[in-house]
This record gives structure tokens, sequence and C-alpha cells, in this order.
């Protein structure tokens, strides 16, 4: 009786990878079936064409859910940029580290969601543990990668789990700076209201308000220097962001400049002011503007 009892219970112990190892195979079987391959490659592609069903086969069929293909991309990553949310789930229940990070530069699947602009895979990997300020080699954020979307509802899933908004990457540029860069008036008072710093400066001196000059976003600037942009800030060249709103011909922008305060015959590191910038470069509109407004010849 005791045997019969041993072999009984060895028997249920074992059923368990019995059942597992005839599921395998059978998974395997029909990935040959469809000509798939059963390799990390096929694998990564199938998560790529968004094919759910090849995905979960390759799963049933042991593939390693943290597998690495041959662009160095962990599965998750790769699930991450795409759009078919079911299948970054299917990963992490079967395993899949949310956390897990490109070997050559550190990269995320939260880092990737956001860049891809997936509002639904960056709450899911929130949810899941993802961790909100993890940074690449160069400092790069999800928070800083999601501004680029200008994407309110982007922005606030990662505010909302606390992502830090004034942290800077190599450059010394922070998210605020990112989303000025490119005029991205959707996240930029979400920013503004999570502390982000206005007057905070890059290694080249370049605050939000200069990179929101220089890339001649009126809306932006205007946006900034209500939350309390300084006018008179510099970046490495002695630029102030009159003098680059008159190197770059911008009459709207210089005169919001012009009427917070900003010094208007203040000088560049070359000794140039902003109307000699903007005779260099031959905009007459920006030297009325200054001329009328009291600079100096």
């Amino acid at each position: 009786m005791k045997r019969i009892v041993i072999v009984l219970v060895t028997f249920m112990l074992l059923l368990p990878s019995y059942l597992f190892a005839l599921e395998a195979v059978e998974a395997r079987k029909k990935l040959m079936e469809m000509g798939v391959e059963y390799t990390i490659g096929a694998f990564s592609d199938s998560i790529r064409k968004g094919d759910l069903a090849v995905v979960n086969l390759f799963l049933d069929a042991g593939m390693d859910v943290n597998s690495v293909d041959g662009t160095g991309r962990p599965a998750l990553i790769v699930a991450a940029g795409q759009a078919n949310a079911a299948i970054l789930t299917a990963l992490i229940e079967k395993g899949a580290d949310v956390k897990v990070r490109q070997k050559d530069h550190e990269w995320t699947p939260l880092m990737e969601a956001a860049a891809e602009g997936r509002v639904d895979t960056v709450r899911e990997l929130l949810k899941r543990g993802a961790d909100v300020n993890a940074h690449d080699v160069t400092g790069v954020t999800a928070l800083m990668e999601a501004v680029k979307k200008n994407s309110h509802g982007l922005v606030a899933a990662l505010l909302a789990a606390r992502a830090d908004v004034n942290l800077a990457d190599a450059k010394g540029q922070t998210a605020l700076m990112e989303a000025a860069t490119r005029g991205c008036d959707n996240v930029i008072p979400l920013l503004l209201q999570k502390a982000a710093l206005v007057n905070a400066a890059s290694k080249s001196k370049s605050t939000a308000l200069f990179l929101a000059v220089a890339g001649g976003h009126e809306s932006t600037v205007r946006i900034l220097l209500d939350a309390g942009a300084d006018p008179q800030m510099k970046d490495v060249n002695g630029f102030s962001p009159l003098i680059m709103a008159a190197w770059k011909g911008s009459a709207p922008i210089a005169r919001m400049l012009i009427e917070k305060g900003s010094d208007i015959n203040s000088r560049d590191n070359e000794g140039f002011t902003a109307l000699m910038r903007a005779q260099r470069e031959a905009h007459p509109a920006v030297v009325e503007l200054l001329r009328n407004s009291g600079a100096r010849e």
C-alpha cells in the first residue's frame, strides 16, 4: 500500500511537467506546420507583426520570455513599441521582466513605449512595477521621450506615477527643455504644474525659453514667459533669447521678449547686439522693432 501511495504521489508530481512537455511538442508542431521556425529571431518577428496567436505558440513551446534577439533587443522591449498591447501583457504574465534593459544603452520597455507614444502600454508597465525614473546611458528618461509626442495623456500617466520632471540628461537637458525645443504646448503646462524648473539651464547654458525662441515657437515662448522664464539668461555663446530672436528674424517673439523687459542692448560673446544680428541677417521687421524700442546703433 505504501508503495502504491509513493507511486501515485510521484505520478502527480511529474504530471504537470509531462503535460507541459506534451504542450510544448504540440506547439512546436503547429509552428512548423505554419512554416515558422522555432528561433528567437522568428519569435521577435512575430511580436513586431503583432501576431498574438503565434507569440502564444512560441511561449507554449517553451521560448524564453526574456530572450534577446539578434539586434540586442529583449522581447518585452520589442513588444512595448508595438500597437498590440495584448502581446506585452501575455509576455508579462509568462514572467517577462518589466525592468529589463537593452545592454548596449540601457533602454527599457517603458522608454520604448513612451518613445512610440503607446499610452496604454505605458500605463500597463507602470502598473506592473516599471521604474518611471530609469534612464539610459545618455540620461534620457521615459518622460523625456514622452514629451516629444506632445501627448497630454502619455505625459500625465508618467507624472501620475511620480516621474521626476527635473531630471537632466547627459547634456543637462530636462523634459521641459525637450518640450520647448519642439513647441510641445500640450504638455508644457503639465510639466510646469509639477514644478518643472522654468529657468534651469543645460550644459550649453540653454534654457527652455532660449530653446523655444531658437525653434521659433511663439506660443511656447508666451507660455514660458508667463510662467516666469527669465528673458535675460544667456547661452554659452552669450546669446540672450532676444539676440536669438533677432538672428532668427522673429519679430513677434522679439516683441514679447522686449515687453517682458529683455535688455535690448545686451551683447553676445562676439560683441553683437540684437540690432546688429538682425541687420547682418537682413531682417527688416526686427530691425524696425528694435530701433523703435530704443536699440542703440
